[in-house]
């Protein structure tokens, strides 16, 4: 630095300086958008509390046989309020009992699964559902 120049000093920028009308835009969107997000939130949580999964099965033979038993298809629909999770499902062919586990299921959908029984399984194929879990 030469010796004839003095150092300027600058002047600290404080926090309360004059905002521009695109940052009072910006923040503007901003508290917005998370207002928004937290009503919805709130309007979610009272549409829903409270609610149950309402769980079918349907069951239905393909008509084909693997390794000489029958092939059952189990349909799970939810048509409930809320979500299941760890469903299991018990599917019977006489005295012949199957367990299908299904992970999730949201709510107003569909999962199906294919069971197989062995050769000497006779009868009606029937389903019911053994436990849920509520999320």
């Amino acid at each position: 630095m030469s010796p004839d120049k003095k150092p300027t000093k600058r002047k600290p920028q404080s926090l309360k300086r004059e905002r521009t009308s695109f940052e009072r835009a910006l923040l503007l969107v901003s508290v917005a958008s998370i207002a928004a997000v937290l009503v919805g939130l709130f309007l979610y949580a009272g549409d829903t509390a409270g609610e149950q999964a309402s769980l079918e099965t349907t069951v239905q033979r393909t008509g084909r046989l693997i390794d000489g038993g029958p092939e059952v298809l189990v349909s799970l629909t939810n048509q409930g309020g809320s979500g299941a999770e760890d469903v299991v499902v018990e599917v019977k062919i006489g005295e012949e009992t199957r367990e299908v586990s299904f992970v999730r299921i949201a709510k107003h959908e569909e999962r199906t699964a294919a069971v197989i029984f062995p050769p000497e399984a006779e009868g009606i194929a029937e389903a019911s559902i053994l436990s849920y879990n509520h999320p």
